[in-house]
């Protein structure tokens, strides 16, 4: 199972990029939207203030397994900003768990690609960021992000571009997404303060 999981998804090495604000070319905002927060993004800031991460991870949830754009979008900047480790299968280690949190930012943003402000067009100008893949466990990843950013830099339909990456095996589908946090059974947490997944030991 767990080979099945993590052979589905890219393997990014990510610990510097993470950390240095190198990950989308985008603000580190709480959520894309101006306008009146919704009950959940109230929910999640105040979860959030009382460090209860996990609880913060589920009031979020509960809209971006709709497919709710603006809470995928907050889903992605609590992982890439805030330190936020989604639900997992696995006790944390720092290489799996740069591993994973390089997966889950690369689904998340192209998941959130009906959110144009934020990422539809930054998917269109830049496609996936090539600073993401230091390094590939099978060779031919280099070649299948290359057609799905060749993809996002048409003018072809991102829903286009995101059957390309499923098929291409590079993210799961949104529904296996789902079921997999739905059934992750180690709840989200959040890095001690100051600290990113390279310093865990």
């Amino acid at each position: 199972m767990r080979r099945f999981i993590r052979g589905f998804l890219i393997r990014p090495i990510v610990s510097f990029l993470l950390f240095t604000g190198l990950v989308l070319s985008f603000p580190v905002i709480a959520t894309a939207s101006e306008e009146k927060p919704a009950a959940w993004e109230n929910e999640m800031g105040r979860f959030l203030r009382q460090d209860d991460c996990a609880q913060a991870w589920k009031a979020v949830w509960k809209e971006a397994r709709k497919g709710n754009a603006a809470a995928l979008t907050a889903l992605y900047y609590a992982i890439s900003s805030t330190s936020i480790i989604p639900p997992s299968y696995f006790p944390p280690s720092r290489d799996l768990m740069v591993e994973q949190l390089g997966n889950h930012i690369i689904a998340l943003a192209i998941y959130s690609r009906k959110d144009e402000k934020q990422f539809g067009e930054e998917l269109r100008q830049h496609g996936i960021p090539d600073g993401l893949f230091g390094e590939y466990v099978e060779p031919d990843v280099s070649g299948k992000i290359q057609s799905v950013n060749g993809c996002f830099k048409s003018k072809r339909n991102l829903d286009d571009c995101y059957a390309t990456a499923v098929k291409l095996r590079l993210i799961p589908s949104f529904e296996q997404y789902v079921t997999w946090m739905d059934n992750a059974p180690r709840p989200a947490f959040c890095l001690p303060r100051g600290k990113s997944p390279g310093l865990i030991k």
